[in-house]
């Protein structure tokens, strides 16, 4: 699969993911492969002596198909249900199915018995009533089935009874009372990799070439500033944002995305609202938005995010005629947090001296080039050469985005060498100090 992970990132999505399930399998796997087969000896033996035996029996295991098929029914189970509820609740339902089911089996056959069978009884009934996979809620009811009632009918050695019942009771009864264990309704938490898959696919659903660039953007800066929309543990959108380089109080919207199934119930808003009262905490004075105006059939399939940001309060601040793609415009929004006191002007270090480096391809451009630029030396170099290698490698056209002061300090340049000035981001570092577009096309030179 195109957004498969590595073995190392596998194990640290699990811990992530559900760490109480991954601690119950690997503790009963540890029990395993030091002890083997069988439990602890616990005739002759009282009071905490006794306690701590049974409590260290829980996680020892007959054979290895007893034990794999435990795990795999707490792994499955387990991985699915704990996403979908806070830790401290699912802890609760943990603790229960380990010690409830234990307690019962003690007080009618006593000690003998080994095993986390309680656990997966308990965790597959809870699926069957609570898991919106249709499929596991089946494979759960078949695998309830046959291991309650099929298994003692086949089975050699005795089975622990009175735990399985009592633990298919437990998962039954936080089933019926779920609504007091965690809301179903949406909520934006923090994106962490365990839900970049999801996050990704909805992604996929409009644009299978921004799906495959969010996923290295994702994974490579472990989503960081990412946030999700979750509905009992399954990912329904994306939102999160990028701080501008050079600026301490605003910032770049990230990939924002709804599955599609989850529109026109203002989902979207209530996403972005979570956002944004996210980067009012934290200080951003300004939000920029990039889109375009791309379109099928006739219409532009951003034309509903465009609605949406709109109804925020986002003004249109620019754009960059045939940007992406010719006949496909670059439009940039910008939001203003009026709840956030903007910081005093600095006082900037007068420019001596622009450096400028031959053009590379414009960033989400198909057929645009930039030109980068560093504070160097003293007047203006570079340029010539650039535009020559442009000219010379047909690239047209050519951009450059520069901060108000240094694009001051080279606009007669840049207009000798045909470049005209295409708008501006207000505000965009800081009060007083905007980024300015230029444009140079071929025609114009």
């Amino acid at each position: 699969m195109r957004w498969d992970y590595d073995v190392q990132n596998a194990m640290r999505d699990i811990l992530l993911k559900a760490p109480v399930t991954a601690s119950l399998t690997l503790g009963a796997l540890t029990a395993y492969a030091y002890y083997g087969a069988g439990g602890l000896p616990t005739q002759g033996l009282h009071g905490l002596e006794l306690i701590s035996t049974i409590a260290q029996n829980i996680f020892h295991h007959g054979n290895f198909i007893h034990l794999s098929g435990n795990i795999a029914i707490i792994g499955l189970f387990g991985w699915n249900l704990e996403p979908q509820l806070p830790s401290k609740i699912w802890m609760i339902i943990i603790g229960s199915l380990l010690t409830i089911p234990t307690l019962f089996e003690y007080l009618f056959f006593g000690a003998n018995f080994i095993g986390l069978s309680g656990v997966a009884y308990g965790l597959a009934t809870y699926a069957i009533f609570n898991l919106t996979d249709f499929y596991l809620r089946i494979f759960g009811a078949i695998w309830l089935f046959f291991s309650f009632v099929a298994e003692p009918l086949l089975a050699d050695n005795e089975i622990a009874m009175a735990s399985h019942g009592t633990a298919i009771l437990c998962g039954g009864f936080f089933s019926m009372f779920g609504s007091l264990f965690g809301s179903s309704k949406p909520t934006v938490k923090p994106m962490n990799v365990t839900h970049l898959n999801e996050a990704v696919a909805i992604i996929a659903q409009t644009d299978d070439d921004d799906a495959d660039e969010a996923f290295e953007d994702l994974k490579n800066k472990q989503c960081q500033n990412m946030f999700v929309l979750l509905e009992r543990g399954k990912v329904l959108g994306v939102t999160g944002f990028t701080p501008v380089d050079g600026s301490n109080d605003s910032a770049w919207l990230s990939w924002t995305y709804l599955d599609e199934v989850q529109q026109g119930k203002g989902l979207g808003r209530f996403l972005l609202d979570g956002l944004l009262e996210h980067l009012s905490n934290i200080g951003v004075r300004k939000l920029f938005i990039s889109s375009s105006d791309y379109k099928e059939d006739g219409e532009c399939i951003y034309a509903a995010a465009h609605k949406m940001y709109e109804s925020l309060g986002a003004q249109k601040e620019l754009i960059v005629e045939d940007y992406h793609d010719e006949g496909e415009a670059k439009i940039i929004y910008s939001l203003i947090n009026t709840s956030q006191e903007a910081a005093p002007p600095s006082t900037l270090d007068p420019i001596k001296g622009i450096e400028f480096s031959n053009p590379i391809r414009a960033e989400e451009s198909k057929n645009g080039f930039a030109l980068h630029w560093a504070v160097k030396g003293e007047g203006i170099s570079g340029l010539d050469t650039a535009i020559a290698e442009a000219d010379k490698q047909y690239f047209s056209p050519v951009y450059v985005v520069l901060p108000a002061d240094v694009s001051k300090f080279t606009a007669t340049d840049l207009k000798d060498q045909g470049f005209e000035k295409v708008g501006s981001l207000t505000d965009f570092y800081e009060v007083g100090l905007d980024q300015i577009w230029w444009e140079r096309k071929r025609s114009n030179h």
